[in-house]
């Protein structure tokens, strides 16, 4: 097994209440994701308004059309010790065995602290995976700040 993790943090100029109802939003996902990504329902004519807990197969799709398979998203909430709040996506797909990937957003000074931390396991693609997956999720989190800046 090739397990590895990543994790990326950092701070949004929002209100923790603000980042926690914009993360529930499924279309943030799709917002955020794009244009690396594009996240389309297989199951559903289209995603929910919120996430709830349950299970969510989408087609992904890379730059210029290439197809990327299909990923199962796992949605739970964990319990937290204190004002974080968590939201976990505990799937897997074509490309990922295991892709158990945690948000947590947090009050930190006047704002949030976001983090993506992710447990990714892609065989024996991973290690070229790992530098990928962390340009995306930085990716992420400029278009969540920009979001919620405007």
């Amino acid at each position: 097994m090739s397990l590895r993790t990543i994790e990326i943090a950092c701070h949004l100029d929002a209100e923790p209440d603000r980042v926690w109802q914009t993360v529930l939003r499924p279309a943030t996902m799709v917002h955020v994701a794009r244009p690396w990504v594009e996240i389309v329902p297989i199951d559903l004519p289209q995603w929910p308004e919120t996430w709830a807990s349950g299970l969510y197969r989408a087609r992904l799709t890379g730059p210029l059309g290439v197809p990327l398979g299909f990923q199962i998203i796992g949605v739970e909430f964990p319990p937290t010790d204190g004002p974080a709040r968590c939201l976990r996506d505990n799937g897997e797909g074509q490309l990922a065995r295991t892709w158990d990937h945690l948000i947590t957003v947090e009050p930190e000074g006047r704002g949030t602290r976001y983090c993506d931390r992710l447990a990714l396991d892609a065989g024996g693609l991973t290690g070229v995976a790992v530098p990928m997956v962390r340009a995306f999720f930085r990716h992420r989190q400029r278009r969540l700040a920009w979001l919620l800046s405007g």
